[in-house]
């Protein structure tokens, strides 16, 4: 290579090493703007939210943190629902952004949604309890509910257990769940530990089933256990009674606060006790997992009896 040539060639590398230093690297955000295909989504999303991240590819954030890059483009739609990230949420255009509590919605405010419509246009009832369903009976999670011309985040009931004995030991048992619950009414007693003198299926539907009875004597009360999958929402466990207490106890209250969930337990010398537990996020992490485990081994009884 002549002197000429050597000179050329490592001008260019230089020129291109200073063009590669003095551009700017990729800040992480989440960017929304439009496009002519439609609403176009991007994600640049570092540390422990770049795994996981699906079709994105990889880059290092100032030569150290991993980071994943990635843009969707979304056709026809006029809202997206996005999970809460530490990167900041920029918008381009008209649309706006509503916060939750694990995620966030982006919506064409010029658009007609739906009253009581949740975030993926599925028309939702909510039940007395704060359980939503849909047009055929069946328990959903929604994040968001529109009411009054806004979108309103919510954090639904995702299982009940709740039972009522009155002083003549006549009782009442609801169950609200997504599982199934086919065996619970053929056979409550052998379903649920129950010894009673007298029990009859009192509803039945595709989120749940309600006893009523008489004789109560014994129930055994629902273990949590957490599965793979979405886990947002509430789960509650509740015995109100009005059977006086024949053993000596005390009441107490106890509570666990971990980043994603949070459990409090109240509980009366006769045996009413009120547990709610509350997921923020649709995963629980191992550590918090096994943490609420604990928690519940050691403060919720197995059962409950009239004999409390």
């Amino acid at each position: 290579m002549s002197r000429t040539a050597r000179l050329i060639f490592f001008s260019l590398i230089v020129v291109s090493l200073l063009c590669f230093a003095a551009e700017k690297p990729l800040e992480p955000g989440i960017f929304f703007s439009m496009s002519a295909e439609g609403p176009r989504l991007e994600k640049r999303l570092c540390g422990p939210e770049a795994f996981g991240a699906g079709d994105f590819y990889y880059f290092h954030h100032n030569k150290k943190e991993l980071c994943a890059h990635g843009v969707t483009v979304h056709p026809g739609v006029n809202v997206l629902r996005i999970e809460k990230s530490v990167a900041p949420v920029s918008i381009t255009g008209n649309w706006q952004l509503a916060d939750g509590i694990d995620s966030q919605l982006i919506f064409d405010p010029a658009a007609t949604f739906e009253e009581g419509h949740d975030e993926q246009g599925r028309p939702l009832t909510e039940g007395i309890y704060g359980a939503f369903t849909d047009t055929t009976g069946i328990l959903q999670v929604p994040r968001f509910i529109r009411r009054n011309g806004m979108w309103e985040p919510v954090l639904p009931l995702r299982e009940l257990f709740l039972l009522q004995v009155q002083k003549d030991r006549s009782f009442a048992l609801e169950i609200v769940t997504a599982a199934p619950l086919t065996d619970a009414g053929k056979d409550p007693a052998l379903f649920f530990g129950l010894a009673t003198g007298r029990v009859m299926v009192r509803t039945q539907t595709k989120s749940g089933i309600s006893f009523t009875g008489a004789g109560f004597s014994k129930i055994r009360l629902p273990a949590l256990s957490l599965t793979d999958g979405d886990s947002f929402g509430r789960y509650r466990i509740t015995v109100k009674s009005d059977l006086p207490s024949t053993k000596k106890g005390a009441a107490k209250k106890r509570e666990l606060t971990l980043p994603t969930l949070s459990a409090q337990l109240a509980a009366e010398a006769n045996g009413s006790l009120d547990l709610e537990i509350t997921v923020r996020g649709s995963t629980i992490p191992a550590e918090d997992a096994g943490k609420l485990n604990e928690f519940i081994r050691r403060e919720l009884p197995g059962s409950f009896s009239a004999a409390q």
